[in-house]
Formats: structure tokens, C-alpha cells, sequence
């Protein structure tokens, strides 16, 4: 579906009554900006509105795209919220239908209103207090390690999502936070960039999430307290404290890590090494801050050889370091080298093992017996030199042998190959690592191309159904708009057959008042005339026509009928049901078809449809219509005075034509109705019961109805089945054997 966008949603707050769901957001009043209107708080995906009401104030979160499972992810948020019950976060609830705009139903989130300012603004006010920042830094430290052990990750640590109320730390929007019911999900943001680690992508979702971003935080906290003229230097608070995207991807040709590395401070020096260091571990090998407390520089409490190299010491061996242990480093700030040394021990230079000085003393006696020997021979000095260098060579092998198997060489040697060995081992994890990124990137990549798709696919999926309901939705109101003027049409027309029926019965009750008020003053003159006024008048039927005269009103019979081209119909009438006969002739003409009696134009169209269908089921019907074009067609409902019109004379015309045509009489004792088609159906009409009534009343036997009536047939009295004989069909075909004589 559609999702409303940032001004629908302030054109709807304006008015929480008719927009919010939640009784304590209706009651309310939104903030308003210098223009009078709601002032949003827009996010990437969503505007947040301050709501004042009653007491307290809430934060109403209405969403601008769809985000999937979020309302599961809430739900698992706030149910481990409550049992972890930590000062750092806030109330807040997610409802599925919390808010109307253009009157369809969206998810809100309502959360409590923090009244605090963001980091990044406390900071800025607060950079000439160094100790307030140093306690600060605490402060998050202690809210990490909180997070870290009730296993809790915000996801998107930052300078707008921390709020600072009365000195302490306090955690607003959730959107991106992980809970071990979480677990084995991707993460729907990967939070802001100058906070995060350079490679976190939707796929990094875990207790691990905050550990970069607080490192950045801990870090810049650090850094503002010793040296506060970096805030302005780079722009801290335009969407960073300290440190920017650029500084975690390029470490090497950072400005403010150089300026870091270059502090007098020890523990800025190391903070910023280890920054730049992050960068180069994955999201899983970044170590969490909880796990390094040492002293924070500018708080002046910072002793040699104290904070966390002391600590941990402690921790490890269960006494503090000496003072000769704990040295000073550079700068003043505590040495931590001493460690490695108490834990490894003191390195010994390599020594030799064989003794060097027997090996001197043999060399030079050698040498002195060579030349005491050659003096004493009066050996040539080509040959005394030749056996000097001899023995010279010798003395030098067996001096190399000596050498070349001294166990410590050999351990020397050793070690090169172990440590060769390791530098292949380190190449290989290293190319692992490669690999691992590389195929990282490739997945992330993928993952981003099918979202993409997936994203395409849906938005075109969403514009063809809102297409489609476009279409269904203009039928719709066609069709509504056409029903209404059928209602409204035939309310008229109901109320015009009422009005009818008023005057109609008014006339008939006022003209038997009169024939009453006659027949009344007739009688009294008789009493009168023949002096019999002390005995009742009694009158019978037969003697209406001496004092009234002679009958008005004759009822149709079927006797009546005797001729080719005459068919008995049932009607419906305001006050109940009636035959009527229609009559059929033709004469010389030119096949024109000519209708009287005041019928309306739905009887019409009847008859029309009549003539047509008998024409071209002529030969089927065993109708010859060879002269038809000599001749034209009358068709005459008698009581002219009478307006006629309705659905259901259909057949009783076809009836009256094909006697006409065919010459074969219609049968006297049956009656018909129903409407029928070009194609020769017959169709269902109404007022069955009164129409059937009509016919026993007036000495009908058989009637003909529609198939389709055929439920109706159950609603006529009992009796009246039993005398009449029915016939139902489906087709004109069907009704011509059942109501046309043999000729």
C-alpha cells in the first residue's frame, strides 16, 4: 500500500482528534513550529511529533515506509526492555493501527517525551569543563557494560539517539535495537555512518552492534576533555562528536587521528592508535568497551602506573604492581610494557654452549709449534708458508664444526623455521581473510541487487494494484451512481403507483359512499311508499338492479375467448392480480407493426421482441409468412384507458401472434405469464401469487409459468394448487403445443 509522506502526515496532526487512535494522543496538542503548524522530527524513514497532553508528553513516531516484521521487532524490544529494566531506556508502544490519514489505518509508535538535550549539544556547552566531560565518559562506560551484559545492542549509537537528562544518559529510538529474541535476523538500518564501522551491512545483527560506535563515543569524549579546541577544529556536532566516515576508511591520511597520536596525553595517544585500528577488524573481532576502564585523561586522577594496566593486574594476580613495575611512559601516561614482562619473564640473550677458550688456546699452540717448527728445519719460506695456512684451514673447520653444531644455534635455527612457518600460516589466514571479504562483499552485493529487485518489484507490483483498484473503484461508483438512480427511479415510480392507488381507492371509496348513500335513500323510500317502516328491509343480490340499476362492471371470462389471435395474460395491480386479454389482427400493409391500448414502453419492447423472434423461427414454428410484407400487424390490449406496462407479458404476446399467424385459437381455460428473450427464453418475473389468484378467480384451469418461478409456486395457497393444473417452461418453444388448439 501507499505510504503517506511527510506532509500528509503534517497536514493530519493537525487535527489529533480525528487522526489518533490512542485516547491520551487525542486528548493532546501537537508542537508547532514559528508557522503555527506541527513541527516534525524526519528520520529516514519516519517523522516524529511532540504531542503535549495531560500531564506529560509523548513522542508519536509515524512511519513513511513499510518496514517488514515491525511489529514483531517492537513487540520482542519492549517485552526484553521490561525485564532488563534499565535507567537508559525509555516507555514506549507500538500500535498497528494507531492513526487515520486519507482514512486508511497506520502503524505509530508512542514513546515517551525525553526532556534532555543530545550529546553532541551538551558537549558543545560543556567543552570548558573537562571534568564534566571525564564523567561523562564514565557515565557511558557504565551504560556499555549495562547494555553488554543484558544483552542488548541500540544499533545506531549516536549523538541524536543519546540524550543527556540531568547529568545522565538516556536511549531514544529503537528502530534498529537487537534482543537475543532477535536473533537470526537481518537489522533493518545499518545506523549513522559517521558512528558505524565502515563494512556493517543489514546482515550484521547482534549483541555486538554497539561496539564500534561506542569506542567512537568513549574516544571523541576522551579526546574533547584534554584537548576541547579539536570540537571546533572539526566541526564536532554537525552529525559527528569527533571522528567522520572518511577517518575509519582512511585511518593513514586522518587529520584528527594525527592530532590525536601527536597529544601529550598517553591515553589519547593510545585511544586514537586504537581507533585506527578498528577499522582494519571485522564487526565480530571489534572488542567491546566494557571490557577497558581505565582512568580518563583531564580528570586529573590519572597516578603512574594506575588505570587499566594496574587494574587488570589486580584482577590477575591478586596483588597491586610495585612502583618499579609500574613505570611511566611517554607523556606522562602509564606504562603498560612492565605487563608483558612480569608474565613472560626476562628475555636471556643466546649463549654458547661449547667453550670458546680451549678452542684459543688450541689455535695459537698450534700456530707457535708451526713456526718453531718451520725455524728449526730451515724450511723454504713457499713451504713454511703453505703448512702455516694448513694448519690455519684445519683450525678454521673445526672451529666452523663447532660452531655449526652448538645447540643454540641449532634452537636458533630452529626458530627461524617456526617462525617461518608462521609467517606462511599468518599469509594464509590473511589470504583467508581476503577471501572471506571478498566473498563478504559479493554476498552483500547480491543482497543489495536483490533487494533492489525486490524493491522495483514491489513498487510495480503496488502501482498495478493501485491501477487495478483505481478501475474497480470507478466501476464501483458507475455502478453505485447507476443503482442509486435506479432507486431513486423506482422510489418514484412507487411513489407515483401510490399516489395512483390513493386517489384510485379514495375515488372508489367516495363513489361506493355514494352508492351506499343511493341505495340507502332508495330503501327508505320503499319503507316509506308502502307504509312498512315497523319491518326490516331485507335485500339480496338480485335486487340491487331494481334500486341501483343495471350492473356497471363486467368481469372478464375465460369464455370469452373465440377467435384466432386472442391470448389470456395475468397481470399485477397495486390491489392484486388480474387477466387480460390481448388481441392480435392483421391487415393489408406494408409489414408495419402498429401497438395501441396505452401501453408503456417496457410492453413494447415485449412485443417488438415478440414479432421478432416469431419471424425468424418461422419454419420451426410451421408459421407461413410468405405475404408477411403485404400485411401489417395490430396489437391491441383492450382498456385503452388504462396505462399498462411491466416485464411479464412477453409471452402471452408470442401467444397471441403465433394464433394469429399459425391460425390456431389459443385455448380458453389457460392463462400465462412471463417475459422472454430474442433467443426465445423465458424469464422470470413477479407477483406470481396474485397472478395465479387472479386466474383461479376468474375460472382459469391451467396456467403457464416461467421455470425460473418455479420456488414461487409454494408460496400460492394450498387450495388454489389443487384446482389449477400448472405448466413451467424455459423456452417459447415449450409454450406453444401447451397453449395453441389443433387446427
Amino acid at each position: 500500500m501507499p505510504w503517506p509522506t511527510p506532509q500528509d502526515y503534517n497536514e493530519a496532526v493537525q487535527n489529533p482528534r480525528s487522526v489518533f487512535v490512542d485516547g491520551e494522543l487525542r486528548s493532546g496538542q501537537p508542537e508547532l513550529d514559528r508557522l503555527g503548524l506541527p513541527r516534525p522530527r524526519s528520520g529516514s524513514f519516519a517523522c516524529v511529533y511532540k504531542i503535549e497532553c495531560p500531564g506529560r508528553a509523548w513522542a508519536a513516531k509515524c512511519f513513511t515506509t513499510e518496514v517488514n516484521d515491525q511489529q514483531e521487532r517492537y513487540e520482542a524490544i519492549d517485552r526484553h526492555l521490561a525485564q532488563a529494566r534499565l535507567p537508559y531506556t525509555v516507555a514506549f508502544g507500538y500500535q498497528p493501527q494507531g492513526l487515520r490519514v486519507k482514512g486508511r489505518a497506520y502503524p505509530l509508535l508512542k514513546m515517551e517525551w525525553v526532556r534532555g538535550v543530545s550529546l553532541s549539544a551538551f558537549i558543545g556547552d560543556n567543552l570548558s569543563n573537562p571534568a564534566l566531560l571525564g564523567a561523562l565518559a564514565k557515565k557511558w562506560l557504565a551504560m556499555l557494560k549495562a547494555l553488554q551484559q543484558a544483552e542488548i545492542a541500540h544499533g545506531d549509537l549516536q549523538d541524536r539517539n543519546v540524550l543527556v537528562v540531568g547529568g545522565d544518559l538516556r536511549l531514544v529510538d529503537y528502530d534498529g535495537m537487537f534482543v537475543p529474541a532477535l536473533a537470526g535476523r537481518f537489522s533493518n538500518e545499518v545506523g549513522q555512518r559517521n558512528f558505524q564501522h565502515p563494512s556493517r551491512t543489514n546482515i550484521d545483527y547482534g549483541p555486538y552492534l554497539d561496539n564500534f560506535s561506542g569506542w567512537v563515543v568513549y574516544a571523541s569524549l576522551v579526546a574533547l576533555s584534554d584537548r576541547p579546541e579539536l570540537w571546533h577544529r572539526y566541526q564536532g556536532g554537525d552529525e559527528c562528536l569527533l571522528f567522520r566516515r572518511d577517518d575509519f576508511e582512511h585511518p593513514e591520511t586522518s587529520a584528527v587521528l594525527r592530532d590525536l597520536n601527536r597529544s601529550a596525553n598517553g591515553n589519547v595517544r593510545v585511544l586514537g592508535e586504537f581507533i585506527a585500528g578498528l577499522s582494519a577488524l571485522s564487526m565480530l573481532g571489534v572488542p567491546a568497551l566494557e571490557v577497558v576502564h581505565g582512568a580518563v585523561a583531564g580528570d586529573g586522577a590519572i597516578p603512574a602506573g594506575g588505570g587499566a594496566a594496574a587494574e587488570w593486574w589486580k584482577d590477575h594476580t591478586g596483588e597491586p604492581p610495585t612502583k618499579e613495575q609500574a613505570g611511566v611512559g611517554r607523556g606522562g601516561g602509564p606504562d603498560v610494557g612492565w605487563i608483558v614482562q612480569e608474565v613472560t619473564g626476562p628475555v636471556e640473550r643466546a649463549r654458547f654452549q661449547h667453550s670458546l677458550k680451549g678452542i684459543r688456546v688450541v689455535a695459537g699452540s698450534s700456530f707457535a709449534a708451526v713456526l718453531v717448527t718451520g725455524f728449526a728445519a730451515g724450511l723454504p719460506a713457499v713451504a713454511f708458508l703453505g703448512f702455516g695456512l694448513s694448519v690455519l684451514a684445519a683450525l678454521a673447520l673445526y672451529c666452523f664444526a663447532q660452531y655449526w653444531g652448538d645447540p643454540s644455534l641449532i634452537e636458533y635455527r630452529l626458530f627461524k623455521q617456526a617462525l617461518a612457518e608462521l609467517v606462511r600460516e599468518v599469509g594464509g589466514k590473511r589470504n583467508q581473510r581476503k577471501l572471506l571479504e571478498e566473498a563478504r562483499t559479493e554476498v552483500v552485493a547480491g543482497m543489495a541487487a536483490a533487494q533492489t529487485d525486490w524493491n522495483h518489484r514491489r513498487r510495480q507490483v503496488e502501482a498495478e494494484l493501485q491501477e487495478e483498484m483505481g478501475r474497480l473503484q470507478g466501476r464501483l461508483t458507475s455502478g453505485l451512481r447507476l443503482l442509486d438512480e435506479r432507486r431513486r427511479s423506482i422510489a418514484a415510480h412507487e411513489a407515483g403507483e401510490w399516489r395512483a392507488l390513493q386517489v384510485g381507492l379514495s375515488d372508489r371509496i367516495a363513489e361506493l359512499e355514494r352508492e351506499i348513500a343511493a341505495l340507502t335513500r332508495k330503501a327508505t323510500r320503499h319503507i316509506v311508499s308502502n307504509g312498512n317502516g315497523d319491518k326490516p328491509l331485507v335485500m339480496v343480490p338480485d335486487s340491487l338492479k331494481d334500486y341501483l340499476g343495471a350492473a356497471r362492471f363486467v368481469s372478464e371470462t375465460a369464455e370469452t375467448i373465440k377467435e384466432c389471435g386472442i391470448a389470456t395474460g395475468l397481470a399485477w395491480t397495486p390491489v392484486g392480480g388480474e387477466i387480460l386479454f390481448i388481441e392480435a389482427t392483421r391487415m393489408p400493409g406494408k409489414g408495419n407493426l402498429l401497438l395501441t391500448g396505452s401501453l408503456g414502453d417496457v410492453m413494447k419492447e415485449s412485443a417488438q421482441t415478440a414479432v421478432s423472434y416469431l419471424r425468424s423461427q418461422a419454419k420451426l414454428l410451421g408459421i407461413d409468412l410468405t405475404d408477411y410484407a403485404n400485411y401489417d400487424l395490430h396489437i391491441h390490449v383492450p382498456a385503452g384507458a388504462t396505462p399498462k406496462d411491466g416485464p411479464s407479458a412477453g409471452v402471452t404476446l408470442v401467444a397471441a401472434l403465433a394464433s394469429l399467424l399459425a391460425r390456431r385459437r389459443v385455448r380458453s381455460d389457460v392463462a400465462m405469464t412471463g417475459e422472454i428473450s430474442l433467443r426465445g427464453r423465458v424469464m422470470r418475473v413477479g407477483g406470481i401469487k396474485e397472478k395465479v389468484l387472479a386466474a383461479s378467480r376468474f375460472g382459469i384451469k391451467q396456467v403457464i409459468l416461467p421455470d425460473q418461478n418455479r420456488a414461487d409456486w409454494s408460496e400460492v395457497p394450498e387450495e388454489v394448487r389443487h384446482k389449477l393444473g400448472v405448466h413451467f417452461i424455459r423456452h417459447i418453444a415449450e409454450l406453444l403445443p401447451l397453449a395453441l388448439r389443433e387446427k
